[in-house]
């Protein structure tokens, strides 16, 4: 499921992210490595844009474009309703998914994200998150700006 939010400044599309919790959860194979068991954190595993299908905002990125863009998520500030001057963690890594299941909603590939929240000096916005995840109700939002777009599909622009 995508969500859209509208604010001053365009549209932001958010899809559901998971609170990874150490006595029940593993996080994907290529996110482990990345996590750190420490208090003071809490960790976000999240899934992106899926490539070469649009979107419920009828937004659409090629698998090559997005392999381009993935490396920019890394080590980039984490913030809570886009307000860019409260940064309250980072995105640690990401990582290109192949899903190889044919059962699954998602067929194409996608970006996964791993973030971590800064807990120990946002104890409000932290327990704000674990109750939005225990409720089904915790996103994450894709910002992208394009250098050029082109309009596609029977409804074109």
């Amino acid at each position: 499921m995508t969500i859209i939010t509208e604010s001053a400044s365009g549209l932001f599309l958010t899809v559901p992210a998971q609170v990874l919790d150490f006595s029940k959860d593993v996080a994907s194979s290529w996110a482990a490595q990345h996590v750190k068991d420490n208090s003071n954190y809490k960790w976000v595993l999240a899934r992106y844009v899926e490539a070469d299908n649009a979107n419920s905002n009828g937004q659409y990125w090629t698998y090559e474009d997005l392999k381009i863009a993935r490396p920019s998520i890394d080590y980039s500030p984490m913030n809570v309703d886009h307000h860019q001057k409260q940064i309250v963690g980072s995105w640690v890594a990401s990582e290109m998914m192949h899903p190889t299941d044919a059962s699954s909603a998602v067929l194409n590939p996608y970006i996964e994200t791993l973030g971590v929240l800064w807990k120990h000096y946002f104890p409000d916005i932290a327990q704000q998150v674990q109750d939005a995840y225990e409720l089904g109700k915790l996103f994450v939002s894709m910002e992208c700006v394009a250098q050029t777009v082109t309009c596609g599909g029977d409804q074109g622009c």
